[in-house]
């Protein structure tokens, strides 16, 4: 087979989309112009799909590289086979696959151990749905590491003849295409009580100015004992509560509810001074100064070794909501229902900051000042690639979990307190609803093409994800003949490993 130069290769996919979803069917030629007659031997074309993970570690004196990967389908279908000379001008063949919706086990072959967020050989042959196209990547001074799910039409033409001595010539061309997350068919209710999870938290004010007599600035004198004598200063307890969903969907236009309440500890152990009884027994206000919430992606990848399997993890935010408050506050107030006993029923007050301030995960929602290096990454070498929010999954050596992380900055009676959480538990990202998807991955600058590798003189490979750059279809050629080849009577070879 002659060069890239003398002779054009072109996956050319009928009505091609930016993105596809599982389930769909993916139509296509696979063109072949051939610029003087040639000897075809096989033409095959594989649709194929797979996490890929690569670590590299350094300590100084030398480099340690690591591999993993997972392959999630792979349908393998022969289109020519024969040892005759073509004439020259196009041959074609058309092909056809569907995007599955669920990774074939049939194609785990390598033994993945146990470990919390990725799945393990151990527990039978796992069923799970086709993660969506993803990438991300990441460095330090003595590591870099890549993650990414990768869908790809591969097809390959060996040149026909007896080849005794030397390998036969091959010319690959790969196509990339994007698969986004399966939509759901109903929309997820993110207000549904029973989504909600919540991190109760209890703060404890001791100060002179909890008094209504010193509700203003405090001298200095006043200050300087109530530094020495702090098991004498009134003391007021109260519980702050941070609620929020336990599951989102994915680009939704629906806000995130993430409601703050705070109510107060009524026991004589807990609080020592009297609420406003004119006003509901009204305690001090706690003013809401800033809130800060974030989603915690948590990408994480894993490598197999000799010894045993390496891993590289990164957590970077994701900001959703970011403000200073001027006047929010939360009324602590409980009821007194029984006066003899003093027993008083709580009444928790709350803001929805979510509704507030329209919180929802967009296609645009990624991290703050996103740094790419595109060549670098493409190198493995250093660099930094951050996807958008893809819904949660796990596989063999790629997972990615989310967790929600906020920061408040509150005041009670002039007492400045700070509050940090994170959710207990995992959230979960789910895919947007039939409908919603729209284009969710990044532009083409920031996509990881997979085999980087170097090519050898007889493995001519040219990748792309579009037609950019190769030779020109056959109809644009002129005087040019075609030649159609009907693989539709082919036998499929099956699925390979």
């Amino acid at each position: 087979m002659s060069a890239p130069s003398e002779a054009g290769l072109i996956i050319k996919l009928d009505k091609e989309q930016q993105s596809y979803l599982p389930g769909d069917p993916v139509r296509g030629t696979l063109q072949l112009h051939l610029n003087k007659d040639s000897p075809v031997g096989k033409v095959s074309i594989r649709f194929s799909g797979s996490t890929e993970s690569k670590i590299v570690q350094s300590n100084g004196q030398s480099t340690s590289e690591f591999r993993g990967s997972a392959e999630l389908f792979n349908d393998v279908r022969a289109l020519h086979d024969d040892h005759y000379t073509h004439k020259s001008g196009l041959l074609s063949w058309p092909f056809e696959f569907q995007i599955p919706t669920t990774v074939d086990p049939a194609n785990i072959r390598s033994k993945w151990e146990q470990r919390d967020g990725f799945l393990a050989t151990s527990d039978g042959a796992a069923i799970f749905p086709l993660p969506p196209s993803f990438q991300f990547a990441d460095s330090t001074a003595s590591r870099a590491w890549r993650a990414y799910t990768s869908y790809a039409i591969e097809a390959t033409v060996i040149q026909a003849g007896d080849y005794k001595l030397a390998k036969p010539k091959t010319k690959r061309l790969t196509k990339v295409i994007r698969v986004l997350p399966l939509p759901i068919a109903e929309g997820v209710d993110m207000h549904d009580p029973r989504q909600r999870r919540g991190v109760p938290t209890t703060l404890t004010v001791q100060t002179l100015r909890l008094l209504p007599e010193h509700a203003g600035e405090l001298s200095i004198m006043q200050r300087t004992k109530s530094i020495f004598n702090t098991s004498k200063l009134p003391k007021f307890t109260f519980e702050v509560d941070v609620s929020y969903t336990s599951t989102i969907q994915a680009y939704a236009s629906t806000s995130l509810p993430f409601v703050v309440s705070g109510y107060p500890k009524t026991d004589i152990r807990s609080t020592t001074v009297q609420p406003e009884q004119r006003n509901f027994y009204r305690y001090p206000s706690l003013k809401v100064k800033h809130v800060k919430l974030v989603l915690q992606a948590h990408t994480s990848c894993r490598c197999p070794s000799v010894l045993s399997d390496v891993y590289a993890d990164t957590i970077h935010d994701i900001p959703l909501v970011d403000r200073y408050l001027s006047n929010t506050s939360l009324a602590m107030r409980s009821f007194a229902w029984d006066q003899k006993n003093r027993v008083e029923e709580q009444i928790p007050t709350s803001i929805d900051f979510g509704k507030e301030y329209g919180i929802v995960v967009t296609k645009d929602s990624r991290e703050d000042n996103q740094k790419v290096e595109k060549a670098k990454v493409l190198d493995n070498s250093s660099g930094r690639i951050r996807t958008f929010v893809t819904p949660s999954f796990q596989s063999y050596n790629i997972s990615r979990r989310y967790y929600f992380a906020w920061g408040l900055q509150m005041e009670c009676a002039g007492e400045k307190i700070t509050l940090d959480g994170r959710s207990a538990e995992e959230i979960t990202v789910l895919g947007p609803s039939a409908g919603d998807t729209g284009e969710l991955l990044p532009d083409d600058a920031f996509w990881v093409i997979p085999g980087e590798d170097g090519n050898s003189e007889n493995d001519e490979v040219q990748r792309t994800q579009s037609n950019k750059g190769l030779p020109p279809a056959y109809s644009e050629l002129p005087g040019a003949e075609s030649t159609v080849l009907d693989s539709t009577s082919a036998e499929p070879r099956g699925k390979t490993g």
